[in-house]
């Protein structure tokens, strides 16, 4: 190899030592220049970030009109920016708002960011700073570094290369290794290719959270050991900018990370990490990260977010509007409740501050007076949704002032009653309505009567009041069942409405108890007219299951002002008047008048009297013999009378109490009386060798109880009862309810031994069809008809007919009542 020359070896050390020097005189002054820049950058950033947190929270209480609160947005900045930078606010039109100045000099650096309302970016906060003094000591060190790479430069000439080359490795090094950032809040760090701790700044190491301290050859990810990232994960390794920046060579970050505070809550660290390139081949050699605490801030913007998702997830409609009432904000709640898309309405009045069809102009009035003197105003308001259904609505309005006291915006929430409104109706219906039949009840029914008579008094009108009870309603219960009384209940109710007016009213007072009212009626035949109505839409046949229910009504009339002045007189009137039409054969009306005043009591007192005569055996049988009407010697049995042998009065005839308390409990007490001493009269004379037939009548009341037939079994057995001896009388009315079950239970009769009679044949709805179908053994036409014999024609051709369709055709015995006149006997 040759050997090298002197002039090129010269040259060549020349050159290094250049180099080197070279190397000197720029790269530390550049370093500054850059970690400085950085630094400042990086502090720009924090500033802007917190003045737009601030900012956004100003804009947040002061929606669409926040560029117009200059002084507000001065106000809130003020205390937490830096008096020597420059504050400038732009919209998104990049406008200026409004700025705090400082006397800057040049060169200048700005860093911005954005501020927020309602979710939408809508403005900048931009900081200025000046970076002259960073520039100053750039210039000054490389002037340090220019007299320092020239006093390297000469030895360097004559040192080898491998000692040139450790020297300039040492220099460098050295010269990255210092720290210049050491004013800045941030915590910055230098570390080598591996991450090694180079050097820090005293913020550093006052970084709170940190697993362990940021210290000399300390790796600086062990410092972040169990980081968590913002959806409280850990924090991926691949993810950390110093890891991203080494490995590609770029800027990285920022990057929000948590560590746990001895506090226990997270403290929020934003880090971002630069790469550091030196050498031939421009490899990274070092690594700059700056450490900053967000934690205020990300709670602020932690806090922000969750109001504005609780705003979001009420379920009251809430809406912000500005000074002129148009909206700029409304939440889900409010597109739900109205309709309305939230693209529809901003910028649009709301159609609750304006205008109702339930709301005349004077209610809005008193609405701004209010907010006038007190700020808010709370009521109830009729609004309308967007397919123009209204509603009702408990608004909530409240303004919204600057601290000058000038009205920027209006706050309203609006809460649906639409279903609480729905409920109190349904709730006051269910108060005031019969659940079955859907009448008004007790409650309502006298509520509207009181209004009809305070109106009937003002215009001096006549009121008809209708008393209606269902005659032997109980039946239907006891043989059909409740759910058949029940359809019976609600078809009177539709046919009570269907005869009356539309200003007429009808409600279920109780049980199987109607009332109705007519206002406004100028005539006695009018009353008349509506009670016939009622008759006869009620003597139509009931059908169910085939079968046909007869249901009749008896009603009690009265007027007023001349059965009573008040609802209480009235109905007792008409309750009256009701029970005289059921002592006079049910199935009727009848007017009220003074004299039944007099029945009440009659009737209160011997249903008393009656009771106590059970109690004290006062109750005697007769037996009325049976005869042939060829023979009337010749006896074929007895009827069993009941008389009252009542200490004052004597005897006294059945009808005197009997028709009293028919329809009652009372009625099965005597009829079970009767019962016992009829079968123990019929033991008696047996024994006496006199084998007589007794026949005795149960009402319809005791034969539809469900202990009857049981009742006759435990009699039979008591008295040694023999087949035959006993003979039933039952009235036609016990087949109109419930033929099949009545058919049954006279079956179940007939196996004990006992006979049945049909009793007064001929009158109500029966005929010679129900013969064919009812195990009867006998039936007595009814005396009304033997009465009329021997003047009537037609009486005795029914009469012939009854006999020769129960002779010949139905197999049951006829038998007349009443024929105790000879010329009647004879005819007969």
């Amino acid at each position: 190899m040759p050997k090298m020359q002197p002039g090129r070896t010269s040259r060549t050390l020349t050159g290094l030592a250049a180099a080197v020097a070279l190397a000197i005189t720029v790269l530390p002054p550049l370093g500054l220049f850059f970690i400085q820049r950085e630094g400042l950058i990086h502090s720009l950033e924090a500033d802007a970030k917190v003045q737009a947190i601030v900012v956004s929270e100003i804009v947040g209480r002061n929606p669409r009109i926040w560029n117009q609160a200059h002084e507000r947005l001065k106000e809130g900045i003020e205390p937490i920016r830096d008096n020597a930078r420059t504050t400038r606010i732009v919209d998104d039109q990049n406008r200026l708002v409004t700025a705090v100045t400082a006397e800057l000099k040049w060169p200048t650096i700005v860093r911005s960011d954005e501020f927020f309302d309602s979710g939408f970016a809508v403005g900048r906060v931009e900081v200025i700073a000046s970076a002259a003094s960073i520039l100053q000591q750039s210039i000054l060190a490389f002037a340090i570094s220019a007299t320092l790479g020239f006093l390297v430069f000469v030895p360097l000439r004559k040192m080898p290369a491998k000692a040139l080359k450790r020297a300039s490795e040492s220099l460098v090094r050295g010269e990255l290794s210092r720290s210049l950032v050491d004013g800045l809040s941030a915590g910055v760090v230098l570390t080598d290719d591996q991450l090694q701790v180079i050097a820090f700044n005293c913020s550093a190491t006052s970084i709170a959270g940190l697993t362990q301290p940021i210290a000399p050859k300390t790796n600086l990810l062990d410092c972040f050991e169990g980081a968590i990232g913002d959806d409280g994960s850990p924090f991926a390794a691949e993810h950390w900018p110093m890891r991203l920046a080494l490995d590609g060579g770029v800027s990285a970050g920022p990057a929000t990370v948590g560590l746990r505070s001895s506090a226990g809550r997270p403290v929020w660290l934003s880090v971002r990490s630069m790469p550091i390139r030196h050498g031939e081949e421009n490899e990274n050699t070092a690594i700059v990260t700056s450490i900053e605490d967000v934690t205020e801030q990300k709670d602020n913007a932690d806090r922000l977010l969750i109001t504005e998702r609780a705003v979001q997830s009420s379920h009251d409609a809430i809406m912000i509007t500005d000074a002129e009432l148009r909206i700029i904000s409304v939440n889900d709640a409010f597109c739900t409740i109205t309709g309305y898309e939230s693209d529809e309405i901003l910028g649009q009045i709301p159609r609750i501050l304006q205008r109702s069809a339930q709301h005349e102009q004077d209610f809005y009035d008193g609405i701004w007076a209010r907010l006038s003197d007190t700020g808010s105003w709370n009521g109830e308001v009729w609004d309308q949704r967007r397919n123009g259904e209204a509603y009702p609505a408990w608004l909530s309005l409240s303004e919204i002032r600057d601290p000058g006291g000038r009205l920027t915006h209006y706050v309203g929430t609006i809460f649906d009653l639409s279903e609480r409104l729905k409920a109190e109706q349904d709730a006051r219906r269910l108060a005031l309505h019969d659940s079955l039949t859907g009448l008004p009840n007790r409650t309502y029914l006298r509520e509207s009567l009181s209004q009809a008579l305070a109106a009937a008094q003002r215009h001096e009108w006549r009121v008809g009041v209708y008393f209606i009870d269902l005659d032997h309603f109980k039946l239907i219960n006891d043989t059909m069942g409740h759910q058949v009384g029940d359809q019976v209940l609600c078809e009177v109710a539709r046919r009570l409405k269907s005869v009356l007016r539309d200003e007429d009213t009808v409600g279920r007072l109780a049980g199987d108890e109607f009332v109705a009212f007519t206002p406004n009626v100028d005539s006695d035949a009018a009353f008349v007219t509506v009670a016939e109505h009622v008759l006869q839409v009620m003597n139509e046949p009931f059908a169910f299951d085939n079968d046909n229910l007869f249901v009749t009504p008896s009603i009690g009339v009265v007027v007023y002002p001349d059965d009573g002045a008040d609802i209480d007189a009235l109905l007792s009137n008409a309750d009256t008047a009701m029970y005289a039409a059921k002592a006079d054969g049910r199935a009727n009306f009848k007017f009220f008048t003074e004299e039944m005043n007099e029945s009440g009591r009659h009737q209160i007192e011997t249903t008393r009297a009656v009771k106590h005569a059970l109690e004290l055996n006062e109750f005697v049988l007769f037996y009325q013999p049976k005869v042939l009407a060829s023979n009337y010697r010749q006896i074929t049995g007895t009827e069993a009378l009941i008389r009252w042998n009542h200490p004052q009065r004597g005897l006294v005839p059945p009808g005197q109490f009997i028709p009293v308390i028919e329809g009652t409990r009372l009625i099965i007490e005597v009829g079970n009386w009767v019962l016992n001493e009829a079968l123990r009269q019929a033991r008696e004379w047996r024994q006496q060798g006199i084998p007589v037939c007794i026949s005795i009548n149960v009402s319809p009341l005791q034969f539809q109880q469900q202990d009857f037939v049981p009742g006759l079994r435990r009699l039979a057995e008591r008295h040694e009862f023999v087949a035959g001896s006993i003979r039933l009388e039952v009235t036609e009315n016990l087949m109109l309810t419930n033929p099949e079950a009545t058919i049954e239970k006279m079956s179940e009769i007939h196996e004990l031994g006992f006979l049945l009679s049909l009793d007064d044949f001929g009158t109500g709805y029966s005929n010679l069809a129900y013969l064919a179908r009812f195990p009867f053994d006998e039936l007595k036409i009814d005396r009304s008809f033997v009465c009329r014999l021997t003047h009537e024609r037609t009486v005795e051709d029914i009469i012939t007919a009854i006999f020769m369709g129960g002779q010949s055709r139905l197999a049951i015995s006829p038998l007349e009542c009443g024929w105790h006149r000879p010329h009647n006997r004879i005819r007969i």
